[in-house]
């Protein structure tokens, strides 16, 4: 939701909304989190432990992923504008946001110095997409 709609007040009312979100979702992810202990408990004395504990991963990494955007929220709705290790993807945890390279000049140069320094010692880099460069080599 864009908070630069012009309408005074929309942008205290987007927070308060967005903040009331958080709460009912970190009362979700309470629930979720006692579902999970449960599954675990149950899990160790099932049978056929193996669709029960593929099942119980990814519970507990959907619920691990769903408590991190809750904080994140929460830090934006305080007033916390710039949240470095924010989840963009819950499908994918590692994305980096869209970075947009029309900045060009120096301050472009710079920022594609910097990402690629970064990433030069990983394996493999985590995807950034540079937008506006396909005509750039």
């Amino acid at each position: 939701m864009s908070l630069g709609m012009g309408r005074p007040g929309c942008q205290a009312t987007v927070l308060k909304l967005t903040g009331e979100l958080a709460e009912l979702a970190r009362k979700a992810v309470r629930q979720a989190q006692r579902v999970l202990g449960n599954a675990r408990r149950r899990g160790k004395k099932a049978r056929r432990k193996g669709r029960a504990a593929a099942a119980v991963k990814q519970l507990a990494t959907d619920v691990e992923r769903a408590s991190r955007v809750v904080d994140q929220t929460t830090r934006r709705v305080t007033g916390q504008t710039s949240i470095p290790d924010r989840v963009i993807s819950l499908g994918d945890v590692d994305l980096l946001p869209v970075v947009d390279a029309h900045l060009g000049g120096l301050l472009g140069d710079r920022l594609r110095r910097i990402l690629s320094r970064s990433f030069r010692s990983t394996a493999t880099p985590p995807p950034v997409i540079l937008m506006g460069q396909h005509n750039r080599g």
